[in-house]
């Protein structure tokens, strides 16, 4: 019988090498391929020709070789005609449609790149936030608040540094960025440091992010003069000059680090940071818009785009003058101020201020009612306690968004925060904050023959919904879908990534051609026939009819060459506990399927001889890997309950594994491998995998032993009528009749085959009458 294996296509301008293997003078068919680039055509012959000819019907011009080369420019599909001779004649094959040339498909272009917005929060090292989570899937830096600059140069640590770790280690599970925040409000321990103590500063700097494993340095010098104290020169060139030695030695020794200042929103009142070359040593410039507040009439804490007050779009705009728009990351408050006042109107007199978290700001504004100024884009509220006033400024999801917008409407490097935990468990602020979405997915096969299986794998980041269309009328908002196209034609599928705030989207082209009819290989190579496989690595397929499927189950797994390969079903889904076979050739990551079956496969004629426990289906991959070419010693592990056994009084070692293959069922002995209190696990060496049924065989009923007599003791007659339990007749006291267990074998017992239960008490009644007349 003649094998054939599925055609695999061509691309445009191939060259195909033909080559005959010697034998006979009479030719027949070898093995019909659709070949792919470099691989051979083999036929067998008989005898010894002497002249070989090659004629590629509908190709190119006939060759006269043992081996030809053909290269195919067109797309089409091509017959092949092979005629040998000798002096004894001559002999010729033709095999229709050998070749198959698909169309060569138009590029994608396409690359994804990361949302490079930062989010920065500063964390203090307050005790009541050792239990602080925030949203750590939001934020990318967080700087740990804070090591003290001293005169001399040195930094002294926040103490309590075991929550500092903690928060590291957090940091670094998410991906966050973590930096120390160097603070100092004394302006004669800056002055010192820049004029005289650089270099012990840069050094200390460098010692303690290797020490504390941190990513980078945050300064937040907060009250530089203009004139330095010690030297009577500018501050701006002996900062200048500290920022270029911190950089290079820095960037030197981790070109990861990330180096920030901060800087106040009156930007243009501080001489020191009102320097662009500062531009050149920093990654960020942390700009502190809040505060804006005199102190002496109420006011918002932080503007947004007022035409009556300096506000944060001011401060952008005066900042960007010296440095890059997207290297400022424009700071909002996580608090607002309680202020005491004469009245409960905007520009009343403070007579005392208190700060405010922005939780605790949003919850009384709830019971005092919240009002929205326009001028600042920011909400208010006000109270009286006893004989005093009250406005409360602060900064809520709705001014906060604004701000967010805005910075990223400017292309600004992102926004930040002081302080982290000043929300405490207000967690809708972070909804507030999250990164655009950027989709992203890959697929394990972009075009292929009907039915294509192909793995969606989603890449996408900072998305927290996904829907996939697949172009075919169907659609999923799985993570990583598998699919599978059964009609030829091109799809575009499209990804939509969304978290909440925005959508973006992805799309890609597959590519289905229209699979040609061929019958099955006694390797079970293609699976859209009966004996299935895969087509190389990737994601897997099913012919199976999917309404005959109970359940299935997907596993993954690296195919190397010369390497074992096993794919565990750890879900436990199906009866199928895992495959495995020893790997010939490399495919890559691969897809394999177990599908657990309602009833027959709709792949086989009939169901194999034997008691059927269960009908299941194993694909690898998408045709094509699972052939005697790629793997060997093919494995599968399955389970059987114990409950079927003992229900259908199955004899445990008739327990086989049946692979349907090339039309006919091939049984494979299947040895007991362990068992738990519910199953029984089984192994079997196969010839492939495709579709499996698990049987079978009831024991014989003259096995059963049913009545056992003690030829020793004729005093007790032992009837076991439904095992373990048996019938005790007492001599002594023949009108009892005790059901008990016989726990312990009796020597010279004689097998009695089972009576229906009527004719049992005739049986007991006739052994009893003839023990008594031997005891007379």
């Amino acid at each position: 019988m003649t094998n054939k294996k599925k055609l695999n296509s061509m691309p445009l301008t191939t060259s195909i090498l033909f080559f005959l293997i010697l034998g006979s003078c009479v030719a027949s068919a070898g093995t019909e391929t659709r070949l792919t680039q470099g691989e051979r055509l083999t036929t067998d012959t008989g005898g010894t020709p002497t002249s070989w000819y090659w004629d590629f019907v509908g190709g190119a011009n006939p060759k006269q070789s043992t081996n030809a080369t053909q290269t195919f420019t067109n797309p089409g599909m091509y017959n092949v005609t092979l005629t040998v001779a000798n002096e004894a004649g001559n002999s010729k094959v033709t095999k229709p449609n050998c070749i198959t040339i698909a169309p060569q498909q138009e590029p994608v272009a396409d690359f994804a790149t990361p949302n490079s917005t930062i989010v920065y929060g500063f964390w203090p090292n307050w005790p009541y936030l050792e239990s602080y989570q925030p949203d750590w899937d939001t934020l990318t830096h967080v700087s740990y608040s804070e090591w003290t600059l001293n005169s001399d140069g040195t930094i002294t640590d926040p103490g309590n540094m075991s929550h500092y770790y903690a928060v590291r280690d957090q940091a670094h599970q998410h991906g966050v960025k973590i930096t120390l925040c160097i603070y100092s409000s004394d302006p004669y321990a800056m002055d010192s440091v820049i004029a005289n103590h650089q270099t012990d500063f840069i050094n200390n700097i460098s010692n303690s992010l290797q020490m504390y494993g941190a990513d980078g340095v945050n300064l937040d010098l907060e009250t530089p003069t203009d004139i330095n104290s010690i030297t009577g020169t500018s501050n701006a060139p002996l900062f200048e000059n500290l920022m270029a030695n911190l950089y290079t030695t820095l960037k030197t020794e981790n070109p990861a680090y990330h180096i920030s200042i901060d800087t106040p929103w009156g930007i243009k009142h501080a001489a020191t940071f009102k320097n662009a070359n500062l531009k050149k040593y920093v990654d960020s410039v942390f700009l502190m818009s809040y505060d804006y507040c005199n102190r002496r009439t109420t006011a918002p804490n932080s503007p947004y785009d007022s035409p009556i007050q300096y506000d944060a779009i001011d401060s952008v705009n005066e900042t960007s003058k010296y440095f890059n728009k997207n290297q400022i990351i424009l700071g909002l408050p996580f608090y607002g101020y309680d202020y005491s006042t004469d009245s409960n109107q905007p520009g009343a007199n403070i007579t005392n201020e208190q700060a405010i978290h922005i939780e605790d700001a949003i919850n009384n504004s709830q019971i005092y009612g919240r009002i929205w100024d326009s001028d600042s884009n920011t909400p208010w509220y006000f109270y009286k306690a006893g004989d005093t006033w009250h406005q409360v400024w602060y900064d809520d999801d709705e001014s906060l968004r604004l701000k967010y917008q805005y910075a990223k409407s400017e292309n600004l490097g992102g926004v930040g925060f002081w302080a982290l935990g000043y929300e405490r468990n207000y967690s809708n602020i972070w909804k507030v904050f999250q990164l655009d979405p950027v989709a992203d997915f890959s697929t394990s096969v972009t075009s292929g023959y009907a039915p294509l299986s192909v793995q969606f794998t989603d890449l996408s980041q900072h998305a927290i919904l996904r829907n996939w269309n697949f172009g075919d009328g169907t659609t999923s908002t799985e993570k990583n879908p598998l699919h599978i196209y059964y009609a030829a034609g091109t799809y575009i599928v499209n990804l939509t990534a969304g978290n909440g705030n925005n959508t973006a989207s992805k799309t890609a082209t597959i590519t289905v051609f229209e699979e040609n009819s061929s019958s099955d290989d006694g390797s079970g190579s293609g699976h859209s026939s009966s004996s299935g496989g895969g087509s190389g690595g990737g994601g897997g397929g099913s012919p199976e009819l999917q309404s005959n499927v109970q359940v299935k189950e997907l596993s993954q797994a690296a195919v190397i060459n010369g390497k074992s390969v096993k794919f565990n079903f750890s879900k436990n889904a199906t009866c199928v506990v895992y495959v495995s076979f020893d790997a010939k050739k490399t495919f890559g990551k691969t897809t394999t399927i177990a599908e657990q079956l309602k009833g027959k496969s709709s792949l086989v004629s009939i169901l194999p001889d034997g008691e059927v426990y269960k009908s299941f289906n194993v694909w690898v991959g998408n045709g094509g890997i699972a052939t005697s070419k790629n793997i060997e010693n093919p494995i599968v592990c399955f389970k059987v309950e114990k409950s079927w056994v003992k229900d259908k009084n199955i004899d445990k070692s008739s327990i086989t594994l049946n692979r349907y293959n090339d039309k006919k069922w091939e049984q494979f002995p299947a040895n007991l491998s362990g068992e738990d209190d519910k199953y029984l696990n089984f192994k079997a060496k196969t010839s492939g995998f495709s579709s499996f049924a698990i049987t079978g065989t009831a024991k014989p009923l003259s096995e059963e032993t049913v009545t056992k007599i003690n030829i020793d003791d004729p005093e007790t007659i032992k009837i076991n009528a439904d095992n373990p339990e048996t019938i005790k007749i007492n001599i002594d006291d023949p009108e009892t009749i005790n059901n008990t267990t016989n726990k312990e074998p009796q020597t010279e017992q004689k097998e009695i085959p089972r009576i229906p239960s009527f004719e049992i008490y005739y049986g007991i009644a006739s052994l009893f009458a003839v023990i008594l007349y031997k005891r007379k």
